[in-house]
């Protein structure tokens, strides 16, 4: 015991001696959660996550480990800490203004032993900390933190309604900026910058969105003995609550009797797509099912052909609301009627599609 209050003490008077204007309070494990090893890794993460004295921010720093629950698969661990911390005004100490407070902060970290899972969530109890500090007044970069590698980091108390899928713009010049959101965790927001120079921005707004991207688009169906048949599409895509993985509804017109015998196709489908993002660009996989009927002739409306099409969009974002793109992949269909007019069991070849998209 006496032991572990030497070492809480050396860490006080360390971190004065670092940091003059705030005091972090060690690592308080009431039920003896962690080892002293163990706590003394998250109170070098607390450390690291103080602004200087640089920043004018004045303080005391407190965090108590409530839970920890570990998880083993396929030859990993997981962990996962449930933290409160708070920081004082440092005038009054603990009993003066909460400049902010965590309750129910989660760590979270994998590895191949305890030791190094609780690294992994030291890691993630750091940008927890650092993202709580930038929600301070006078703090550095106007509420955008430091980009962590090719990530920005935005305090999540600041807007408790974003999630994946939204985008932020930089406030009073949004062709300035734009972020995407990727991920909301504990007490901040990760996101990715679309376009812009992000870190020069003094603030974010998040962009109302209803949460549906439209697409017009048109193109080419080559099919696999050379006929071609023009091709024209609609369809909308889900973009709340993800932002790698997006739903989609549409309906494609296919008309000439080139290969078609019957006339023309209308194609309605739901499909998935998946998302890579490379600034103004994204690359993405993508697949659609449906089924297919003709719109004239004797089978008019008629359910004909089931099938669906893969393959692969390249979309550049031209600004806030507008991209275009390019999408090139196969399609095949089965007539759901036998042996066709034509003497085939249905359809299939190269399709190559350019469009536009409109944010809504």
């Amino acid at each position: 015991m006496m032991r572990k209050l030497y070492f809480h003490a050396f860490l006080i008077l360390f971190t004065g001696v670092l940091f003059a204007q705030i005091t972090v309070i060690p690592l308080s494990d009431p039920a003896g959660l962690l080892t002293l090893p163990e706590a003394e890794i998250f109170n070098r993460s607390a450390l690291s996550a103080v602004p200087g004295t640089e920043s004018g921010i004045r303080g005391t720093l407190s965090c108590t480990v409530n839970e920890i629950s570990t998880r083993t698969e396929d030859g990993l661990i997981g962990v996962e800490l449930l933290l409160s911390c708070s920081f004082f005004d440092s005038t009054t100490g603990s009993e003066g203004e909460i400049l902010f407070q965590d309750n129910a902060m989660p760590a979270l970290g994998v590895g191949f032993d305890r030791f190094e899972s609780l690294t992994s969530a030291a890691e993630d109890f750091h940008k927890q900390i650092k993202a709580l500090f930038r929600t301070l007044p006078g703090a550095p970069g106007g509420g955008l933190l430091t980009m962590l590698g090719s990530t920005y980091v935005i305090p999540a108390a600041a807007f408790p309604a974003i999630g994946p899928g939204d985008e932020m713009a930089a406030l009073g010049n949004e062709s300035s900026g734009l972020l995407l959101i990727k991920e909301r965790f504990g007490s901040a927001v990760f996101a990715v910058p679309v376009y812009g120079d992000p870190s020069g921005a003094a603030a974010f707004t998040p962009l109302s969105r209803a949460g549906l991207d439209t697409d017009f688009y048109g193109g080419l169906f080559i099919s696999s003995d050379g006929n071609i048949t023009p091709l024209t599409g609609l369809r909308a895509r889900a973009t709340l609550g993800s932002a790698r993985m997006y739903p989609l509804l549409g309906v494609e017109l296919m008309t000439g009797r080139s290969v078609f015998s019957g006339g023309d196709i209308i194609f309605p489908y739901l499909g998935l797509q998946y998302v890579w993002y490379f600034g103004r660009f994204t690359v993405s996989p993508m697949g659609a099912f449906g089924v297919g009927s003709f719109i004239n002739g004797s089978e008019a409306m008629r359910l004909s052909y089931a099938g669906g099409y893969g393959g692969l969009e390249v979309l550049f974002r031209g600004g806030k609301n507008f991209a275009l793109f390019l999408n090139g992949g196969y399609g095949s269909w089965i007539d759901l009627n036998g042996i066709a007019d034509d003497g085939s069991y249905g359809y299939n070849g190269v399709r190559a599609v350019g469009g536009f998209r409109w944010k809504f």
